[in-house]
């Protein structure tokens, strides 16, 4: 026989795939990130930019803002996870109004979160890796811009000695000493 349909159910599974799908997401997030950063800065380093320096120093720096849109997509999307644990938190009291047989995941979380009053390590753990590495991820970023600006900025003072060499003089006429052939008989 089959399961009758539950609403409360199918709505928790739904919300539990929701959440799947967002942790899923964050970690695409901070991949592709970390590599279009990478591109961006690869093509700046072998494209020679003619344009002021201002502009040149913010084309630098455009990099900069990919991570910090990525936080901030980070920290949207924890806040609807944080929605969702709230809502599923809900439905378990619902589910359970005389004290559940076992704690449902999300008031399980929310208790080793404050227990005793006090956020555990676990949690702190979590957010404290989060911020130092979106925030290791802007610093780092706008360093490698700053430094890409400088050393496209000493190209501009320093001309290319290849480049502005002066012609060697070229002999047109008179014995070449380094060119001798050794005598035919001589073997």
């Amino acid at each position: 026989m089959a399961e009758p349909f539950d609403p409360r159910k199918e709505e928790y599974l739904a919300l539990r795939k929701e959440v799947e799908i967002a942790m899923t997401e964050l970690g695409h997030l901070e991949e592709r990130l970390v590599y279009a950063v990478a591109i961006a800065f690869v093509w700046l380093g072998t494209h020679s930019i003619e344009t002021t320096p201002a502009v040149a120093k913010g084309i630098w720096l455009l990099p900069t803002f990919l991570p910090i849109f990525g936080a901030l997509r980070s920290l949207t999307i924890w806040f609807h996870l944080k929605n969702i644990s709230r809502y599923i938190q809900q439905v378990e009291a619902i589910c359970f109004p005389d004290g559940p047989p076992a704690d449902g995941w999300e008031t399980f979380l929310e208790r080793l979160r404050f227990h005793k009053g006090t956020k555990t390590k676990l949690w702190k753990r979590r957010i404290s890796v989060t911020f130092a590495f979106w925030g290791t991820f802007v610093l780092v970023t706008a360093s490698v811009g700053v430094l890409g600006f400088r050393a496209e900025e000493n190209k501009r003072r320093e001309p290319n000695l290849a480049v502005q060499a002066t012609p060697i003089p070229v002999l047109r006429a008179g014995p070449t000493f380094c060119c001798r052939r050794a005598p035919s008989g001589a073997a």
